[in-house]
């Protein structure tokens, strides 16, 4: 869907939503969206859309640039990333051998 919606031009929102009327409606999450997928899989891309989704109440009722607006998704990105590689090394296995 990533790679059709690339192709076309148009968020994966818009061709995802029935009720989305604008192509390009969110289509800013989404190099954020398959970014969190190539290291993390489908449930990074998962985590990651819902981060985005849950804070998307940040820009209501006004306006921002897009330099803002990208500036916070690679703000968002970069805790993220950071929260996965801390739980990495808190609780992922132990390559060494006691």
């Amino acid at each position: 869907m990533e790679k059709l919606a690339a192709a076309l031009n148009v968020s994966v929102k818009f061709l995802t939503d029935e009720n989305c009327m604008e192509p390009l409606a969110d289509i800013e999450k989404d190099t954020y969206i398959e970014q969190a997928r190539a290291l993390h899989g489908a449930q990074g891309a998962r985590d990651m859309e819902e981060l985005l989704n849950e804070t998307k109440a940040l820009f209501a009722g006004g306006t921002i640039s897009e330099e803002q607006k990208d500036a916070y998704f690679q703000a968002v990105m970069a805790a993220y990333l950071a929260c996965k590689e801390e739980a990495k090394k808190k609780y992922g296995r132990n390559s060494e051998k006691s």
